[in-house]
């Protein structure tokens, strides 16, 4: 699964991980190499572009058809008043998430299911994971983040959720390559 002489095991020791995390670490990066497309890596993985695109970001990866952008898209969750939160792409709101009484907020994209949270960024964070999963189908780019303006304090981030070791996975896996 490693053609570069170091085990997946050694990877997966390094990085601090499980060794199945590392082993589909090691495996996604002889694709790359390989000069293999994203969606042809997550067909042979049998996994979807989203969970693929995840280790490609935490891992460093680069295939043929991905790269990470730059500047992703900045997409922001805004309270225009009390119990409405919504989220808009030029002008236009593709989702809310709205106070549901007493038993906390609900979330969704218009004209999609509601995702409940016991407040109004749980409900939030959950929406925006499967907006940032099936970003490329929604907004034609696969790099989103998705952001809440929160008062006094500035943004906080949303989705994708940062990966906070991401320097060690990838200096892991740079050494086996």
């Amino acid at each position: 699964m490693d053609s570069s002489g170091r085990s997946w095991r050694q990877v997966a020791a390094e990085a601090e991980v499980s060794d199945e995390r590392a082993m589909v670490a090691c495996y996604l990066a002889d694709l790359a190499r390989a000069g293999k497309s994203m969606n042809e890596a997550a067909s042979l993985l049998r996994k979807g572009r989203g969970e693929v695109r995840t280790y490609a970001r935490d891992w460093g990866l680069r295939f043929t058809d991905y790269q990470t952008a730059p500047q992703p898209l900045q997409l922001i969750w805004k309270k225009p008043k009390r119990g409405l939160w919504t989220l808009e792409i030029e002008g236009g709101v593709i989702a809310e998430a709205i106070a549901n009484g007493g038993l906390g907020y609900k979330a969704r994209r218009i004209g999609h299911d509601w995702h409940v949270g016991s407040n109004a960024e749980i409900a939030m964070r959950r929406l925006s994971a499967e907006m940032e999963r099936d970003s490329l189908d929604l907004f034609g780019v696969d790099d989103v983040v998705i952001s809440m303006q929160i008062e006094g304090v500035g943004r906080g981030r949303l989705a994708p959720t940062e990966e906070p070791r991401a320097h060690r996975l990838q200096s892991a896996l740079a050494v086996s390559q």
